[in-house]
């Protein structure tokens, strides 16, 4: 007869092959693929001026004192940062981080993704950081 602890380790071992509380990896979503060229699309519609504010971004600029123009300027002449892109599970899109200078040398980065609106698409400002300081 096996002792209580035999019967104890029996039943508290892990399956092989995992649980229902587990996710393979077949199992997990997949990101969509980024953009190719982020620089000429986000120029392009920069160009088109189609470009929306996220209320975050507004109020970083508010408590960083930078203008809408500067964030023009800093992504007309920005590059891109491809080691700070990410993917947004919450809101299912890339984010991409352009660097750029302003007309008085002001460095700025900037967190960018592209959106979808009844007009077309549109670059969404995310967030902006002033490296100057």
């Amino acid at each position: 007869m096996r002792s209580n602890k035999a019967k104890n380790k029996k039943m508290t071992k892990k399956s092989q092959t995992g649980t229902l509380s587990t996710s393979s990896y077949s199992d997990r979503k997949k990101s969509p693929s980024k953009e190719e060229n982020v620089l000429k699309k986000m120029k392009e519609l920069l160009g088109l001026n189609k470009i929306r504010f996220s209320p975050h971004a507004n109020s970083r600029m508010g408590e960083r004192n930078i203008i809408d123009y500067e964030i023009r300027q800093a992504l007309s002449a920005g590059k891109h940062d491809v080691r700070r892109d990410r993917y947004s599970i919450k809101w299912q899109s890339w984010e991409y981080s352009i660097e750029g200078k302003t007309i008085d040398e002001r460095h700025l980065r900037v967190g960018i993704s592209f959106e979808i609106s009844n007009t077309g698409e549109r670059i969404l400002i995310i967030t902006v950081i002033d490296l100057s300081k």
